[in-house]
C-alpha cells in the first residue's frame, strides 16, 4: 500500500460515518485517539475471536470508558461490524492494488509478487491478519459470510485473473483447466502464505524448517509451475 494506514483513515472514517459504522463523536476524535481504539479493538478481537470479543477489555485496553465506547460504535454489535468491515476493506483493496499491474507481468511473475506482495502487507498490517485468521480458522458461521467469503473471493479471482492472461499470452498451456487450476494456486498460496504470517500453523503446514528455508520452497514452487503449466518456449535456433 502506497499510503499508510494512518493516511488513509481520516477518508476511512468518513465513510463509515456514512454508513452508520461509527458516529460523528468518533470521527472528531483525533488520529492518534482513532488508532488506539482501533488497535484495541484489532488486539481483543485477534486474542479470543471477533465472536467473543469483550467490550470491557476493549475499553481497558484502548483506556477508555465503556460509555465512550457506546458513544463510537452504538453497541456492542456495531463495534464489531466496524472491525469486520474495516478488516475486509483494508485486505480487498491491498488485493485489488495488483490489479492494474497484471498486464505488465508474465503469469510467473505475477503469481510470484502476488505471493511475496501479500506476504509483506500481511507483515506491516498483522492486526488484519490476525483478526480474519480467528474468523478463517475457527468455526463461526456467523463471519464465514462476512469475513472470510469476500477476502477468500477477491483473492480466488485476482489468480483468476493471472491464469487467464497467461492464457491469452500463449505463456500458459491452452489445455490446463483455468478454473481447477486457479483453486490449487489459490489454496498454494494460502498453505505457503499462512505459516510465515502465522507461524503456529507452520506445525499443522510443516512449509518450512531450518533444512529448508522459504527461498528453496519458492523456487521449487516456481519451478513445478513452470514444468506443469507453461508452455514450452519454441527451439527457434537454425541447423546447417
Amino acid at each position: 500500500m502506497e499510503n499508510t494506514f494512518a493516511d488513509q483513515l481520516p477518508l476511512i472514517i468518513q465513510s463509515f460515518e456514512q454508513q452508520g459504522l461509527v458516529t460523528r463523536t468518533f470521527r472528531r476524535l483525533d488520529i492518534a485517539r482513532q488508532l488506539v481504539i482501533i488497535d484495541a479493538i484489532m488486539e481483543e478481537s485477534s486474542l479470543h475471536g471477533p465472536a467473543e470479543m469483550n467490550i470491557k477489555k476493549v475499553a481497558a485496553r484502548a483506556d477508555v470508558s465503556i460509555g465512550s465506547l457506546y458513544q463510537y460504535f452504538h453497541n456492542k454489535e456495531g463495534l464489531l461490524n466496524f472491525a469486520i468491515q474495516l478488516t475486509v476493506q483494508q485486505t480487498v483493496a491491498a488485493f485489488n492494488t495488483f490489479l492494474p499491474y497484471l498486464d505488465q507481468l508474465s503469469f510467473q511473475e505475477a503469481y510470484s509478487i502476488y505471493i511475496n506482495s501479500g506476504l509483506e502487507w500481511g507483515k506491516e498490517q498483522q492486526q488484519f491478519v490476525r483478526f480474519f485468521a480467528k474468523a478463517a480458522y475457527q468455526e463461526h458461521p456467523e463471519l464465514e459470510d462476512s469475513v472470510v467469503t469476500p477476502i477468500s473471493n477477491c483473492m480466488l479471482q485476482l489468480v483468476r485473473v493471472m491464469v487467464q492472461k497467461g492464457q491469452e499470452s500463449g505463456e500458459v498451456r491452452a489445455d490446463v483447466d483455468t478454473e481447477a487450476v486457479s483453486r490449487i494456486l489459490h489454496a498454494l498460496s494460502i498453505a505457503l502464505g499462512d505459516p510465515i504470517l502465522l507461524p503456529y500453523l507452520n506445525k499443522y503446514f510443516q512449509v518450512n524448517d531450518e533444512s529448508v528455508p522459504m527461498t528453496q520452497i519458492f523456487s521449487s514452487l516456481m519451478d513445478l509451475l513452470e514444468r506443469g503449466m507453461i508452455k514450452p518456449k519454441e527451439n527457434t535456433e537454425r541447423h546447417p
